[in-house]
């Protein structure tokens, strides 16, 4: 993923992204690495942003701050219940037993 810090949606790939240039001062940059489970954990409460970088399920490179911040902000905007909500509807969509 890539979060520029700016009002845009982050890029999600698997290949390392092209970086923005900025005119003047640094723009906030933070790459996260993580595996897809770890991901689903992590934007359905089951793991914290702090616990995946501790334990290594999650590797930031570039502004750590911002990469925290993005964890407060996911969690004021209701994306834990949001992710919860999708997780169920497609299990009940498809009979498959979503894992967290």
């Amino acid at each position: 993923m890539l979060f520029t810090g700016v009002p845009s949606k982050p890029t999600i790939t698997s290949t390392r992204p092209e970086l923005p240039l900025t005119s003047g001062k640094p723009l906030p940059i933070v790459l996260l690495q993580l595996k897809d489970e770890d991901l689903v954990r992590f934007c359905a409460g089951g793991l914290s942003g702090m616990q995946g970088i501790v334990s290594g399920r999650i590797k930031v490179g570039g502004d750590i701050d911002l990469a925290l911040g993005l964890e407060r902000l996911f969690v004021q905007a209701g994306g834990p219940e949001r992710t919860l909500e999708i997780l169920r509807s497609r299990k009940e969509g498809d009979g498959q037993q979503a894992k967290l």
